[in-house]
Order: C-alpha cells, then structure tokens, then sequence
C-alpha cells in the first residue's frame, strides 16, 4: 500500500507543529507474561516549535489505531489548516487538536489526497486513485514537477507527471464514507496503465537474486536463477 499527497506538499512549516508515535512501555518491564506488552496503546503526541525562542513543547496527545504506521503533516498558517494525516490499515485518518476526526477509506496503490477546509476547519477529506507502479521503499516529488520511485524488488525509476489527477474518477470522501455493522464500507478501484505518470528514466537495481525457477529439459533438471 502506498500514498501520496497532491502537488501541494506537506513540507512548509513557520511555527510548525510536529508529532511523533510513543508507547509506554514503563508497566510491561515489571510483567513477564508478556500480557501487557500486547495491550500497550500507541499515541499520537503533537509538538510545537517556537522559532522565535528555540524552544519545543509538548501541546496534546491522543490515542490512534496500533495499526498506524504513517504520518503526512499538513502545513498551517496561510498554507492549510495545520494538523495530520494519519496512515492506518484500510484508512486515512486526519488529525489536529479540538478537530473531529475525518476520514476515508482506501487501498491500494499511489493515492492522491485532497484536503477540503476553510481556514482553519477541514470539511472533508477525499482520496482518489492516482496511477500504480512497482511496489516502493520511498517515494519523493519534485517541484520541478518530477516523481522519483525507489523500488523495493526492481529498478529505481524516475516518473514526470503529465497530469495531476483531475479528471472524473473514482473517490472515496469522508462525507459520503458508510458504516454498517460490519464496518465501514470498503471502496473500490480498477487498476489501470499509467495515466497521470510518465517514466522518464531509470537506476538499475544492485539487489540480491529473489526468485528462482526450476525446468526439465530432456530428463535433466535445472535450476535457473
């Protein structure tokens, strides 16, 4: 599963509010049962540098999904509302302080996720099936209008974008998410050839041998690797 944010990147800061995951593990060092290692609750903590005074605090915590495994800041002041996108399994979830969760489904391949707010306040959060590519480690995109893939199993490839997913598609919206009593119901998308990427240029890959195949020629079985 991988994501990605629209041309707006999550990346401008001034007094920039930061987080990071923590779990507290302080009652488990005293439980050899290994018990309440597993009921640990992972948090959400949120910081804020002062620029002006070189000095961090601590503002709020919360708990999120031990699924979470992903975080996309937002960027505040004149350039968003602030806050976070939390990656969690089957969902993007966003985060701010005094802010109603809002969230969507998803799964899949490259998303671009759109933030809808006024000021300060997010509306709605709407995710929309961008292109698909290799499987990646990272992925960056350039202001040049670029997108770099570092692969995980192949060659590394530089993409340039031709669009920026526009066009009528299928979204999935935190407006219009359901929930049943099985849980909310899951959107989906038809994979597709590149669209909105163009590969420009690629980095062979210096990886190991990861597969193997095994063939009888004339009663004599060979191994290739």
């Amino acid at each position: 599963m991988s994501l990605t944010n629209s041309s707006r990147n999550f990346w401008k800061f001034r007094l920039s509010p930061d987080c990071s995951w923590s779990l507290d593990y302080s009652e488990a060092d005293q439980d050899s049962t290994g018990q309440t290692t597993s009921e640990a609750q992972k948090n959400l903590t949120f910081y804020e540098l002062d620029l002006g005074l070189n000095h961090v605090s601590r503002k709020w915590s919360e708990q999120v999904d031990n699924g979470a495994n992903m975080l996309a800041m937002v960027p505040g002041g004149g350039d968003g509302p602030s806050g976070d996108l939390v990656c969690v399994e089957n969902f993007v979830i966003y985060k701010n302080q005094e802010h109603p969760d809002v969230r969507a489904t998803e799964y899949g391949d490259i998303f671009k996720v759109t933030l809808d707010h006024e000021t300060d306040k997010v509306k709605e959060l709407k995710i929309k099936y961008f292109d698909t590519i290799p499987v990646t480690s990272s992925m960056y995109v350039l202001k040049s209008g670029y997108f770099f893939a570092a692969s995980e199993f192949g060659n590394h490839v530089l993409y340039q974008f031709q669009a920026i997913g526009e066009e009528v598609d299928m979204e999935a919206s935190s407006a219009t998410l359901l929930e049943t009593e099985e849980g909310f119901q899951p959107v989906f998308f038809q994979p597709r050839g590149l669209k909105n990427l163009v590969r420009i240029d690629q980095v062979e890959s210096l990886m190991p041998i990861m597969d193997m195949k095994v063939s009888n020629l004339v009663g004599v079985v060979l191994a290739h690797h």
